[in-house]
């Protein structure tokens, strides 16, 4: 049944194409799943996006800088990082598993943003780690402001003071909006949604490393011939194996560029805010190099 549904109505891990079909069938399915999202606790969404709401332009002025889990990470000095935090001249935003990296050790964020279903107990078979592992961090930390989607809770037996909330409701393809108050325009990447939050806190300047989106420069094929991952993110091992991409596998590469596509695509919507990267030899064409890049390298 549910094959049926994804040839019907296709995922954006699915090959759209030229097809008109297609495209209209990936667009009733985003509005479809909109509609049931957006009718469940209502009330709810509203009372917790009030907090963000209180903040929205409170941070005008200031430099933030945020960290993806791209290879690009690896060009930035972590002490240059965390001596102009600690002189106040700079925030830091990290994403997902930052924490399990040398990094962390070095950097302590102003700002987590968690958005993947797996950190909230969905058990995935493509990850190698447990999702408690990051929680157990961030009680740690209760410094840390934390952000995530407003249709999750922190699981049972850990305790976040500095919690708030992001509009998880997705509207690609129908809305343009990187409010993260309101339901987003761009696919659910969490080094978005941090932009689409850091932009809402009204920072001045917008400094990042680690969106690179060139996680096919380590694409390859599984045994089975099926899309497959190397090393794509900062922290992992030069070994790291290839593992396999099963969200893909019914339309194998050409979903996998698809998507690839989609991801550089959406970063237009975010052309409006002050955005620079840190990486000079980035593929992201939408914003420039910052002109103090050198300054945050090893």
């Amino acid at each position: 049944m549910r094959d049926l549904i994804d040839n019907i109505l296709p995922s954006d891990h699915r090959y759209w194409g030229l097809s008109i079909g297609r495209v209209c069938g990936a667009k009733i399915r985003i509005l479809l799943k909109f509609i049931v999202q957006a009718s469940s606790h209502p009330v709810r969404r509203m009372t917790r996006l009030r907090r963000l709401r209180g903040q929205r332009g409170a941070y005008s002025g200031q430099t933030v800088l945020v960290l993806g889990l791209g290879p690009s990470v690896s060009r930035l000095s972590p002490d240059v990082v965390a001596a102009k935090q600690s002189e106040g001249s700079l925030s830091v935003v990290c994403v997902n598993n930052f924490f399990r990296s040398d990094y962390a050790r070095v950097i302590s964020p102003d700002i987590y943003v968690l958005a993947d279903p797996h950190f909230f107990g969905r058990d995935r078979s493509d990850v190698d780690f447990s999702w408690k592992e990051v929680w157990d961090y961030l009680e740690k930390h209760p410094e840390i402001s934390v952000f995530i989607p407003d249709r999750y809770s922190v699981p049972a037996g850990y305790v976040i003071d500095n919690l708030n909330y992001f509009n998880s409701l997705g509207l690609e393809g129908f809305s343009t909006s990187v409010a993260p108050t309101r339901p987003r325009g761009f696919l659910s990447m969490t080094a978005y949604h941090a932009i689409s939050i850091v932009g809402y806190l009204g920072y001045s300047r917008i400094l990042m490393a680690g969106i690179d989106n060139t996680q096919f420069r380590s694409v390859a094929l599984t045994p089975q011939q099926k899309p497959g991952m190397g090393r794509n993110h900062f922290y992992e091992a030069e070994d790291f194996p290839v593992e396999p991409l099963p969200h893909f596998n019914v339309d194998g590469m050409a979903a996998f560029f698809e998507d690839v596509a989609r991801l550089f695509a959406d970063l237009r919507l975010f052309k409006h805010l002050p955005i620079e990267n840190l990486d000079p030899a980035t593929l992201v064409d939408v914003f420039p190099i910052a002109s103090d890049w050198l300054k945050f390298s090893k």
